[in-house]
């Protein structure tokens, strides 16, 4: 029953990181003239994105490191998407946050099964 939980939370934070790196494409825009500040920010969001999806692929080296690793990496991203929403949009769309805030709670849920499956 451990093991299931285990692989269930690292799927459960893939997927969640997933999503996120799918609607970071929006931050690149359709349009093909952008500035330095734009491009900047827009791989500032694909790249967090991914973080997620690399805790998920650390090897278990201790009992606890990968579930605190997942923990850890969907904080920061919590903290830098919403930190740029609210820089790109010049205050906190509703929407768009709880759709984020949806996601990081993906990610913290896997984390949190993936550390609950690693007790003995």
């Amino acid at each position: 029953m451990r093991i299931a939980a285990g692989i269930w939370g690292r799927t459960l934070a893939a997927t969640g990181g997933t999503l996120a790196f799918l609607l970071s494409f929006f931050g690149w825009g359709v349009s093909g003239q952008r500035t330095i500040q734009e491009t900047t920010l827009a791989l500032t969001l694909s790249l967090t994105a991914l973080l997620p999806i690399v805790g998920t692929m650390i090897p278990r080296v201790g009992r606890n490191a990968q579930g605190f690793a997942i923990l850890g990496l969907g904080t920061i991203f919590l903290a830098v998407w919403l930190g740029l929403i609210y820089l790109i949009l010049g205050g906190f769309f509703l929407s768009l946050v709880v759709f984020v805030v949806t996601l990081a709670a993906m990610i913290f849920l896997g984390g949190g099964l993936v550390l609950l499956s690693n007790r003995s």
